[in-house]
C-alpha cells in the first residue's frame, strides 16, 4: 500500500462554515507517490490522535497568522489570525506527530507552527520589522512572489534537493525570528530571513514558501517523495 499523508484543512466561517485545502497539496502528495488524506479541524483532541495514528506522516498546510499569544506577544496590526477552530486543532496536530515521531512537512504557516510549538518566536510583519527589500508576499492575489533560498551545507534539505540555490515561490509575510528547542536553520534567503528549518535527528522539515505551486520543478517535487519515502518505513 502506498503511504497515507495528512494534511489539514483549513477553516472557512459564515452561515454554513466548511474546510477546504488548495488541490495543489493533494495533488503533490500524488505526485511523490502518497496518498492524500484530509484532516478536517477536529474539536476532539482523542480523534485527532485517532486520525494521525492511522495515517503514515502529516503536512501542515499554509494558511493565515498564528495568534501571537502563542508566543506570549501582543499582535503587530499586520497581523490576520487563523480561525481559531484551526489553530485549536492544528497546534495540537503537531504536537502530537512530534510526540509520535511521524515525517512532518511544515509549509509556509505549517514551517511557523513547527517552531511555535517548539517554542520559538516570529517576526510578525516582515516589511516593517526589517530592512528586507526581497517580495516575500504577492504584490496581488494573481501575483507570484519568486525569489531565491540558499540552503545549508550537511542539511537534511540539501540532501533532499541536491542544490544549494533554489528558486522558490512564497506567500508570506511573517518568517521565524527565534529558533524553537533543537530546530536548526537549513536555508535562507539573500536578506536573511529563515526560509527552512529542521530538527536533527528526525524528519521534521519546515520550508517557508510552497513547493507544491512548483511540483514540476524536480528539486519541490522531490520534498514530497522524499517526505513519502520517510513515511514508507
Amino acid at each position: 500500500m502506498k503511504p497515507h499523508i495528512g494534511l489539514n484543512a483549513d477553516f472557512v466561517s459564515g452561515k454554513k462554515p466548511y474546510n477546504k485545502l488548495y488541490l495543489n497539496y493533494s495533488r503533490s502528495v500524488e505526485a511523490g507517490g502518497g496518498v492524500p488524506v484530509i484532516i478536517p479541524n477536529l474539536t476532539d483532541d482523542e480523534d485527532l490522535l485517532s486520525m494521525l495514528s492511522s495515517l503514515d506522516a502529516l503536512i501542515l498546510t499554509g494558511g493565515y497568522d498564528l495568534d501571537p499569544a502563542l508566543y506570549h506577544e501582543k499582535p503587530h496590526p499586520a497581523t490576520e489570525t487563523l480561525a481559531p477552530e484551526r489553530q485549536r486543532a492544528d497546534v495540537k496536530l503537531a504536537e502530537l506527530a512530534l510526540v509520535m515521531e511521524m515525517p512532518v512537512l511544515g509549509i509556509c504557516l505549517g514551517c511557523q507552527l513547527l517552531n511555535v510549538v517548539l517554542g520559538g518566536t516570529l517576526i510578525q510583519d516582515i516589511k516593517s520589522e526589517t530592512a528586507s527589500e526581497i517580495a516575500h508576499t504577492p504584490e496581488t492575489d494573481d501575483g507570484k512572489a519568486l525569489h531565491s533560498v540558499h540552503v545549508g551545507p550537511g542539511t537534511k534539505l540539501l540532501g533532499i534537493v541536491k542544490s544549494s540555490v533554489l528558486e522558490v515561490d512564497s506567500s508570506h509575510h511573517q518568517a521565524i525570528k527565534s529558533l524553537g528547542r533543537n530546530l536548526t536553520v537549513s536555508a535562507r534567503s539573500e536578506d536573511e530571513i529563515v526560509e527552512a528549518i529542521e530538527l536533527p535527528g528526525k524528519w521534521v522539515l519546515g520550508v517557508q514558501w510552497h513547493p507544491e505551486r512548483q511540483i514540476d520543478s524536480p528539486p519541490h517535487k522531490a520534498l514530497f517523495q522524499a517526505l513519502v519515502a520517510a513515511a514508507g518505513g
